[in-house]
């Protein structure tokens, strides 16, 4: 036993040690077992009472909004879930819901209702809501005093670690790359018991070289602030599905207004942005839309000289107001930013033709600003790569919002269209619950050899020299799947799958298992932390593991249940 090796998994001084054996991170010992709560079968809960006294703090009233406007249709996309699945049986866990982005940014609760960044809130209330109706225990905190207090995790003694820890009987801490930090700071020592049973909110997800700490090869544009957790990819989870690496939590877009209010179109379009600040060289652009379309916004605070005197502003208005305004538009204006919020869903859920401007050049760390300290380096080539991607034309067109002819002619092909409300079943209420649901019963990472996917579904697929794997997958309609490399990783996989290797290499790598053209070596993972889907280099071709994928639900296979 190596002084690391007693420091990491004897005392929980260290980081785990990660080794080309694990496939899961190793924890302290006294995490090795599962500690499930004993508090048998999830039984759902449809009563709004209960979930209200869980979020009565007084900063939480956005939260509570948004839980009580849609209720009723969570509890009926439950009941609809029902009929297709089986839904007796699951195992109650116990939660710790950690939203520590409000800890650090105490006005996203403050500005809520002034026009604010809503994206997180949302996914929260969201993530919060699924949990609940599950039939879960939940205890939820955004307080560093609850925290320094003890309240629900062990804090350090001093300095010194602990062993004896509480939250043991937590099954899950769902938090944020920002709540991921705090509480390492607040637990010091102790944060390692901890560790393994985080699931991170991540909104633009994290490639491995910046989640993986101690990666020793220099990274473009250098490391990231939001990243370091060392943790599995999949416990961070992201707001659209753009990475297989990380796990798709998501949110959801509720229809109930919809449904109950069929509202007629008007010669009207609503622009996405509340602040005046988006607006700045766009006026061509909503020159050639106002041609057509009575132009409408809801933009917070005084309006600047930026916007057109033709605009209608209507402030920042109520939920409903705003559904209403949806409603009655045919047209969902897109400017270039925010990038990959949930509002373009919104308005295609309810009939509105979204135009999606793209980004040119493609936005990334690489040259923006926004991007520069993101764990990531996706590429992003419209405001919304997912409605760019998976839902598209008729309902979603991703254009050049300064060639004006193809504005003009983009116009003309959608009053030429009939307006059909649409979206994906993922980013329904009822596609939430069945993705959380399902992560709540196989996700398990405290577990070294637990598998969260049947291996059953795993299938190879050898990549061309170049390719990632999300592309070689994808190429063959299949989905990359992180925790299935561990299975590719010998070199008896490497001979079966026909890599030619004169000589084998372990090593902290990016692209094992794979083959290199350079000197005609085969490189295996030593680093199970860097496993990724992404990576790829000229020079390597790479075996990738590979999965089916439901329609509209890519985060499950599609003998997942």
């Amino acid at each position: 036993c190596s002084i690391l090796k007693y420091l990491s998994e004897v005392e929980p001084w260290c980081p785990p040690i990660h080794t080309k054996t694990n496939t899961a991170p190793t924890q302290s010992k006294p995490m090795v077992k599962s500690f499930y709560s004993a508090t048998g079968a999830s039984v759902a809960r449809t009563d709004i009472e209960g979930l209200m006294k869980l979020l009565r703090i007084k900063e939480w009233a956005w939260i509570r909004m948004r839980a009580k406007s849609f209720w009723n249709e969570w509890v009926e996309s439950y009941r609809n879930l029902e009929t297709k699945q089986n839904m007796r049986g699951r195992q109650r866990k116990r939660i710790f819901l950690f939203m520590g982005a409000f800890i650090a940014n105490k006005f996203f609760f403050e500005d809520a209702f002034k026009g604010g960044p809503l994206g997180e809130l949302v996914q929260w209330t969201d993530v919060i809501c699924s949990l609940y109706i599950l039939g879960h225990d939940l205890v939820i905190s955004s307080s560093l005093e609850e925290l320094r207090q003890g309240k629900f995790l062990t804090l350090h003694d001093y300095g010194c670690a602990v062993k004896d820890v509480k939250g043991r009987d937590f099954d899950f801490i769902i938090s944020d790359v920002t709540g991921s930090y705090i509480l390492e700071m607040e637990l010091g020592p102790t944060y390692w018991h901890y560790t393994c049973k985080q699931l991170l909110l991540d909104s633009f997800g994290t490639d491995p070289e910046f989640n993986y700490d101690l990666y020793k090869e220099a990274i473009p544009g250098g490391r990231s602030g939001w990243a370091n957790r060392n943790v599995h990819q999949q416990q961070l989870m992201t707001m659209y599905p753009h990475s297989p690496d990380n796990l798709f939590m998501g949110f959801a877009v509720p229809q109930s207004a919809r449904k109950e209010r069929p509202t007629k179109k008007k010669a009207q379009a609503l622009v996405y942005g509340k602040q005046s600040v988006y607006y700045r060289d766009k006026r061509q652009y909503l020159d050639t839309l106002h041609k057509h379309f009575e132009i409408h916004a809801n933009i917070a605070g005084t309006v600047c000289s930026l916007l057109p005197d033709y605009i209608i502003n209507h402030g920042i208005v109520n939920g409903s107001t705003l559904v209403k305004i949806i409603q009655e538009s045919k047209v969902f204006i897109g400017l270039g930013f925010p990038f990959e919020g949930p509002a373009p869903l919104d308005a295609i859920a309810n009939g509105c033709f979204y135009i999606n401007p793209k980004l040119i050049p493609y936005q990334s760390r690489e040259n923006a600003a926004f991007f520069r300290d993101k764990p990531t380096f996706r590429k992003l080539t419209s405001q919304n790569p997912y409605a760019e991607e998976f839902i598209g034309r008729p309902f979603v067109y991703t254009i050049d919002m300064n060639n004006e002819t193809e504005v003009e002619k983009t116009i003309q092909e959608i009053l030429a269209t009939k307006e059909i409300p649409h979206l994906p079943y993922e980013f329904s209420l009822e596609g939430m619950l069945q993705r959380i649901n399902y992560f709540m019963k196989n996700l398990d990472f405290c577990n070294i050899g637990k598998e969260w996917m049947p291996l059953s579904e795993m299938l190879t697929v050898k990549g061309r020299e170049g390719q990632s794997c999300k592309d070689a997958c994808f190429q063959k309609g299949l989905l990359c799947e992180p925790s299935f490399f561990p299975q590719l990783n010998s070199v008896k996989q490497l001979k079966r799958n026909g890599m030619r290797c004169k000589s084998y290499k372990s090593l902290e790598t990016l692209y094992a298992p794979a083959s290199n053209s350079t000197d005609g070596s085969c490189l295996l993972q030593e680093q199970t932390l860097l496993f990724s889907c992404v990576a790829r280099d000229s020079h390597v071709t790479r075996l990738c593991p590979c999965r089916t994928y439901q329609k509209e639900q890519v985060a499950l296979c599609k003998n997942c249940q």
